[in-house]
């Protein structure tokens, strides 16, 4: 099988460290509270910061410059908001597919802005894209967001704070949608995104990024990519990506 270049997105230290042991991985994704206690391979993490800023900003903006100034370079960016802030605080900016960049024009500004690479929006066509001036990737494993609201809607409309939240809501065919909360709330697809089997048809892309929940097993999943093996999930997505 032909070898891709994979890039990884965690939820907490154990799994920062189990990805950064992985050299298949060139970047690895992480949230600002899983970076406390680990600053090894630093050249590696791109710090992820919250998606929602509005309130918040004044702290994070502390809390990122703290990190700058223990070493780390790179910031993942979800909004034009983002970026700002990014080069602002002297870090590199990577896009997110919350970017939703679905053209080569809406590329072009972003590039104008300053990321130096990004994954498209879940919602690309393969079909669409003969890649840029920089890098681009795309997401092929993980819970895809469904919608961000600014309180969580089963905690009393208030943001719970905890990161792979146990809570979810229920869809009109009794699908669990889970939640992420903490500073804004995500409801997550039930559906796991899954193209391992399909990597070959990804080979226009500079990179491909696995999103990593909360309860997932780093090393198994990316064993599963590196071998292109079929689902190993029940409830599995394909994405848009090969629709017409």
């Amino acid at each position: 099988m032909e070898k891709f270049i994979l890039r990884a997105s965690v939820c907490k230290s154990e799994q920062l460290n189990i990805a950064l042991d992985i050299p298949e991985f060139d970047y690895v994704i992480a949230p600002i509270k899983a970076l406390e206690k680990n600053s090894s391979q630093i050249s590696r993490i791109i710090v992820n910061p919250p998606i929602f800023l509005g309130s918040h900003e004044k702290k994070l903006t502390h809390e990122l410059k703290r990190l700058r100034q223990r070493g780390f370079e790179r910031m993942a960016v979800h909004t034009i908001d983002h970026i700002a802030l990014a080069k602002s605080l002297g870090f590199i900016p990577h896009g997110s597919f919350r970017l939703n960049i679905t053209n080569r024009l809406a590329l072009a500004e972003y590039i104008k802005m300053g990321i130096v690479d990004s994954l498209c929006a879940v919602e690309f066509k393969i079909n669409n894209s003969r890649v840029a001036d920089i890098p681009v990737g795309v997401l092929v494993y993980g819970a895809i967001p469904l919608m961000v609201t600014r309180r969580c809607p089963v905690s009393d409309n208030k943001v719970c704070g905890a990161r792979g939240c146990k809570k979810y809501i229920t869809d009109r065919k009794a699908n669990k949608l889970f939640l992420t909360c903490d500073t804004a709330c995500e409801i997550l697809n039930p559906d796991v995104l899954w193209l391992a089997d399909k990597l070959e048809r990804l080979k226009s892309f500079s990179f491909l990024q696995l999103n990593f929940g909360v309860k997932d097993d780093v090393r198994k999943i990316t064993n599963a990519y590196l071998n292109g093996d079929k689902p190993q999930i029940k409830n599995f997505t394909r994405g848009a990506y090969f629709k017409v």
